[in-house]
């Protein structure tokens, strides 16, 4: 793979690369729990980059006592939000004791 200036991405890449590398910095901080805000994620990104971009941050931002809180517009990160959710409530009622 060639390398790829990052002024030569696309808009979308440029805008998300400099919070990923903050918040990877920041996520690994185990020793007090962290409150993570980000507005708006989505912005200049397709939807499937959108959900992956969701994945990445519920990952790294929800460890431990950490919380995220997100403020979108998009229907894209609501629907695979709602996916995320539905999928934590059926993974921790499949292991309660019956």
């Amino acid at each position: 793979l060639m390398p790829l200036l990052l002024s030569e991405a696309a808009s979308g890449i440029q805008s998300v690369t400099p919070m990923l590398v903050l918040l990877e910095h920041l996520s690994r901080n185990t020793e007090q729990a962290q409150s993570f805000i980000i507005e708006e994620p989505e912005l200049n990104l397709y939807p499937t980059a959108q959900q992956g971009l969701l994945d990445w941050l519920v990952e790294k931002c929800t460890r431990g006592e950490n919380d995220l809180t997100i403020t979108t517009h998009s229907p894209y990160i609501l629907s695979h939000l709602n996916l995320l959710l539905y999928a934590y409530q059926v993974g921790t009622k499949k292991n309660e004791p019956r």
